[in-house]
């Protein structure tokens, strides 16, 4: 299991669970860790598999957030960055609960491409992931992958 708790307040955070058989890590993406804003949501996981790097963000965006909306927005956008000048050919999934953000500068700006365009529960999230996983060969096809899901 990997962790980023809620620094501030009671409760909150998000995790992710990976089987033990895939070797995973916590990614900080940028150079510059310190200056990351610590009440914004987004734990990034990195794998590999057939050489190939798979990105994974699991992210929350609050419905009445404690920062405003931009630095969220401008926090996932240097990630994606970050992680498309060091590794072009990754697969990206973004994962989580946004809560009515206006995630279009996904697709705008980082052209990636939304596969699930509504709410779905986290056990149908899991699924959809672990099949991309296991049919890679479709997910390379894809490139860039959006997953958004309520978690």
């Amino acid at each position: 299991m990997f962790r980023r708790d809620r620094l501030r307040g009671k409760g909150g955070g998000v995790c992710a669970y990976v089987r033990n058989s895939i070797s995973c890590s916590v990614f900080v993406p940028g150079s510059d860790v310190e200056s990351r804003p610590s009440d914004v949501e987004i734990l990034w996981l990195v794998f590999s598999l057939r050489d190939c790097h798979y990105f994974v963000a699991c992210c929350y965006h609050p419905p009445k957030p404690q920062y405003n909306t931009s630095v969220f927005i401008d926090v996932l956008s240097s990630d994606i960055d970050y992680i498309n000048s060091l590794y072009p050919d990754a697969v990206i999934i973004i994962a989580g609960d946004f809560n009515q953000l206006n995630t279009s500068f996904l697709d705008v700006d980082h052209g990636l491409v939304q596969m699930v365009s509504s709410p779905i529960l986290i056990a149908a999230l899991l699924i959809v992931v672990i099949l991309l996983i296991r049919f890679s060969s479709v997910v390379r096809i894809c490139i860039r992958v959006w997953l958004l899901g309520v978690c």
